[in-house]
């Protein structure tokens, strides 16, 4: 711990895992935009068009763990380096993909690179920074990822129009080595030490572990993926579910046999590393809805035009560019309980008075109540993800950043599958967003006795 904080070098390993973080959240946009160009150039279904976007979440989302653990048995500088390198490579595949299943193959390799690169470069960031100043390292992450997030559709459009669809995968490979650049000219021995912290007989990846995980997982997701369009009742989306209910179940009982698990369950006998991880849950969840479903309530009541709709949703990513940073250094300051808490209550009651504003049709009032939305969110990421960092020995901050990732992906993923179906059923936009706010006010006693 204490050598990588010697290097003096800490910005270099900040700037790299922020760096890392922007791309992956950028990637997670930016294709929108410039899909119904990619299907009509490359002549995709609406499958194949789905599968665009839903490959690199996919992939993502079932390996993120075994990323971090990766780490952990092989270095977390390595394995950000390894997942950079694979993650540019990949672009460079999609901007030269000549057909659907080629751009699809693409993006889901992008999203085995960010599994490696994101967790590292959370562990890396972790080890590089005392704990009186780690909140201000992941608020400067996180005001990273905002205005990547919210740059995204914008920047997927301007290159679409201006130059081609290709051009929002050819913007990757050269951040990308600065990125490598940074990670090595850091010369930070954190790889080496935590490398060295993790057991001897962690060398010999558990095999059975790491195939019922990444069953278990593509199953879930994919059954959640898919169930808006084959519905929850489809045979399809049943046996999904209980393929990957029946592989999860395995998985956590071999991790409790097995003397070297890529899961530690005993990162689970931390408190703050459980009430971390609900929030982290509840955050993505609820983020997902109101991005996806506000867009789409605007452009469907108040019959705003699709350009106008996403700008006054983007507002409320505006004020993270200052509270992203606020929310870390009051949480070194004060702790991370009493702001996560705090920003939990104000989070949901802005939903909640979201969804009553929605039910009474004055969309206007949505100007001002989703700036205060988003400011909240630093406090409910930054602190929770401090509280649960910190509590993972060094030699599992690697397999801790990619445990936490899984969860928080699967958070938005469940969030948006169980939010389709609530409308589908005919339900209204207000009452779910009512019910989501509700959701994240009742996390605030979970919080309040896991997180000190």
């Amino acid at each position: 711990m204490q050598h990588a904080r010697d290097d003096g070098r800490p910005w270099l390993v900040l700037g790299a895992a922020s760096g890392a973080l922007g791309l992956s959240v950028l990637d997670e946009t930016i294709v929108g935009a410039a899909l119904p160009t990619i299907r009509s150039e490359l002549l995709l279904s609406a499958i194949e068009a789905h599968w665009v976007v839903n490959a690199y979440l996919l992939s993502l989302t079932c390996l993120v763990a075994i990323g971090g653990r990766l780490g952990d048995v092989l270095g977390h500088r390595r394995c950000f380096v390894a997942g950079a390198a694979i993650f540019g490579i990949a672009s460079a595949a999609g901007a030269l993909s000549t057909g659907g299943t080629l751009l699809i193959a693409a993006r889901a390799v992008q999203g085995v690179g960010t599994a490696l690169m994101f967790p590292a470069g959370l562990a890396m960031v972790t080890s590089a920074y005392p704990p009186e100043r780690r909140g201000l390292a992941f608020g400067v992450q996180t005001t990273v990822a905002a205005v990547f997030m919210a740059a995204g559709p914008f920047l997927g459009g301007l290159l679409t129009e201006v130059l081609s669809w290709r051009w929002i995968f050819w913007i990757n490979p050269l951040p990308v080595l600065l990125l490598v650049l940074a990670a090595l000219s850091a010369k930070s021995r954190v790889d080496e030490t935590d490398a060295s912290a993790a057991p001897k007989s962690a060398a010999s990846l558990d095999l059975p572990g790491v195939t019922t995980v990444t069953v278990g997982l593509t199953a879930l997701v994919v059954a959640l993926m898919q169930s808006g369009d084959w519905g929850w009742a489809a045979p399809g989306t049943q046996a999904l579910l209980a393929v990957g209910i029946l592989a999860l179940v395995a998985f956590f009982l071999i991790e409790s046999r097995v003397k070297a698990p890529i899961f530690q369950l005993g990162l689970f006998r931390a408190r703050a590393f459980n009430g971390g991880n609900l929030v982290f849950f509840v955050f993505q969840a609820n983020k997902m809805i109101t991005f996806v479903f506000a867009v789409q309530y605007l452009q469907a009541g108040p019959g705003l035009p699709p350009v106008a709709a996403g700008a006054l949703v983007a507002t409320a990513v505006l004020p993270t560019l200052i509270t992203s940073v606020l929310a870390g250094r009051v949480a070194d300051l004060f702790g991370s309980r009493l702001p996560l808490v705090s920003g939990l209550a104000l989070n949901g009651a802005a939903l909640i008075l979201s969804g009553i504003v929605m039910q009474h049709g004055d969309y206007q009032a949505l100007a001002w109540i989703l700036p205060v939305w988003g400011a909240t969110l630093p406090f409910l990421a930054v602190t929770s993800r401090r509280a649960l960092m910190s509590s993972a020995p060094p030699e599992l901050r690697g397999q801790a950043g990619g445990v936490n990732l899984t969860i928080q992906m699967l958070g938005g993923t469940i969030g948006v599958a169980l939010a389709s179906t609530v409308l589908a059923g005919g339900h209204t936009y207000g009452l779910l967003f009512i019910a989501t706010g509700l959701v994240t006010v009742s996390t605030v006693a979970g919080a309040w006795a896991t997180i000190r």
